[in-house]
């Protein structure tokens, strides 16, 4: 079941904490014009964010997401937006897909930045019963993705059905000589990478 609630402000905030099926909501305008989003999530829940100029046609201002976050939302001075907030009950076993490499794909709303890579869309194609975990990095090579125990972890916690692969520029352009690669090191990386996902079954 989907529910909707709308955050009907026009560049105008409050703090406003709000239980919705169990998601704690609370709206603050930021000094000069951006609008703090806070959205507390209850597990076994998704939602998402969308934003409209005209109370019709609807566009996602987030991810499909299950986790608490905060959003910064940054309206050009004198627009007019309405946002709203969907909500849906997540399937008991959805489906897994996960991002690794490096900024090329990194999700920057975690990093506060104005660009961000394809994965930072990417749920936008996708059902709710599909989880999305972007786990690129920017800044990093098949090399250091290798070298850091920590990642490789969250891959094998998750344990996706489908996972996205994309290094390489970080492995050629680096300025930083621990990071690049040769041409047989980045196969030979992807070929242990690739190993590494079919350990799944």
């Amino acid at each position: 079941m989907m529910h909707l609630f709308l955050l009907t402000f026009i560049l105008l905030a409050v703090s406003l904490p709000l239980g919705i099926c169990g998601q704690t909501l609370s709206i603050q305008l930021n000094v000069p014009d951006d609008v703090i989003v806070n959205v507390a999530s209850k597990s076994g829940w998704g939602y998402r964010i969308e934003q409209s100029s005209d109370w019709e046609d609807w566009a996602g201002a987030s991810d499909h997401l299950t986790e608490s976050k905060s959003f910064i939302l940054s309206p050009q001075s004198g627009q007019k937006l309405f946002y709203r907030l969907v909500l849906w009950e997540l399937p008991e076993d959805p489906l897994k897909i996960v991002v690794i490499g490096d900024s090329t794909t990194a999700d920057f709303s975690h990093y506060g930045g104005s660009v961000g890579g394809w994965g930072e869309g990417l749920g936008s194609y996708f059902s709710p019963d599909v989880r999305i975990g972007i786990f690129a990095l920017p800044g990093q090579s098949s090399k250091t993705y290798l070298e850091s125990e920590w990642q490789i972890n969250n891959l094998l916690n998750v344990s996706p059905e489908f996972v996205f692969i994309q290094f390489g520029m970080i492995d050629e352009l680096s300025g930083q000589a621990e990071k690049r690669t040769s041409i047989e090191e980045y196969e030979s990386h992807l070929a242990e990478i690739v190993s590494l996902v079919r350990q799944f079954g």
